[in-house]
């Protein structure tokens, strides 16, 4: 017989066990990218910038809006919406082959952000005016509408959006008259659950699962690399400037590798471009030294493989429950912890205006 301690050690050894497995599982990244006219989908050498072509995904009569796709890790599919001539249309390709196949039917608005949450399976996006928070069917482009985040004197920055797939939400940066508004969504509801003001512009939002740290990329010089507090909106910065006199920032591309906690985002000079990584728990920047020898319209991590267990929330109840607006108790949360012990959590891993047209 166990007694309440024995008890006690069981649970929490095992949700120690269950974070750490969460926190572990994410393998090894492959870096891949869309390149500019003719839309060659590529493999990216993480260390010298080297483009290797898969497949080519446009050419002549296609274009692709800027920042908007994201990848699902499960099942190794990149996901973006593709223009064939003015008609719009969602495509996915596997990340390993290049392979494309585009969803026969048009899409019924355009996305301004997209995104993926890998612990549910849900590819959500918002759409342009009225900015509606969508479910998108990855296989008929069918919408969901299941709410609405804009209001009609908002604006939103194209594609500098992540998701967190730890707690299901959605982040996106909203303009109002008021200023500069970070949102969280709830991914399965469309609920927007915080609304948090920022002082200043960033160029990314971006989320680390395996580290659970929401981050960003300060606009304006110098562009710091900064940790975000998700209640207060609090900016920490780790790194005061990861720019340089003249450099320059491509919107929306960008992805995180959530193994080796890292931010793969392009640097452009007058002259070249350059790939580089931010470690997203301590800022340290990586300029890879060999400059890209093409343009690329899109930036994406697929994790090899998937991690084989989900997490529980990963924010501090206090801070759940400030995010979430509701109450969270101890004597809740040891309700939850138990359950853990009879209910198999899913699978989760993370994951990600102008038209580049010819």
């Amino acid at each position: 017989m166990i007694g309440v301690r024995g008890r006690i050690i069981m649970i929490i050894a095992f949700f120690s066990a269950s974070s750490a497995i969460c926190s572990l599982a994410w393998g090894a990244a492959t870096l891949v990218g869309i390149t500019g006219y003719p839309n060659d989908f590529v493999k990216v050498n993480t260390s010298t910038g080297e483009l290797t072509v898969l497949s080519n995904v446009g050419g002549s009569g296609y274009g692709f809006p800027q920042g908007i796709y994201d990848v699902d890790s499960n099942t190794h599919k990149f996901y973006m919406p593709r223009y064939n001539g003015s008609i719009l249309y969602l495509i996915t390709i596997d990340t390993k082959t290049g392979a494309l196949t585009e969803i026969p039917n048009p899409l019924q608005k355009e996305l301004i952000a997209l995104g993926f949450d890998n612990s549910t399976g849900i590819l959500c996006g918002v759409t342009g005016y009225p900015n509606d928070f969508v479910h998108i069917d990855t296989s008929t482009g069918a919408y969901t509408t299941v709410g609405n985040v804009g209001c009609s004197d908002c604006a939103f920055p194209q594609g500098i959006s992540d998701v967190d797939p730890n707690n299901h939400m959605f982040y996106m940066l909203r303009y109002q008259p008021e200023g500069l508004h970070l949102i969280a969504v709830d991914i399965q509801t469309g609920t927007i659950i915080a609304e948090i003001p920022l002082m200043v512009s960033l160029l990314v939002v971006g989320y680390d699962p395996a580290a659970d740290i929401l981050f960003g990329v300060t606009g304006g010089a110098p562009n710091q690399f900064v940790h975000i507090d998700r209640v207060t909106g609090e900016l920490t910065v780790k790194n005061n400037d990861v720019g340089c006199p003249d450099c320059g920032f491509p919107q929306g591309i960008y992805d995180v590798d959530p193994a080796g906690h890292k931010l793969y985002w392009l640097r452009n000079t007058p002259t070249e471009r350059h790939l580089i990584s931010i470690d997203t728990q301590t800022g340290g920047l990586v300029v890879v030294p060999e400059p890209l020898e093409r343009e690329l319209i899109a930036l994406a991590v697929d994790s090899f493989p998937a991690p084989a267990w989900g997490c529980p929330s990963t924010l501090a109840p206090e801070a759940e429950a400030s995010v979430r607006g509701t109450t969270v108790s101890s004597a809740a949360n040891m309700v939850n912890y138990l359950a853990l012990l009879l209910v198999p959590i899913g699978p989760i891993v993370f994951w990600k205006v102008l038209h580049n047209r010819r």
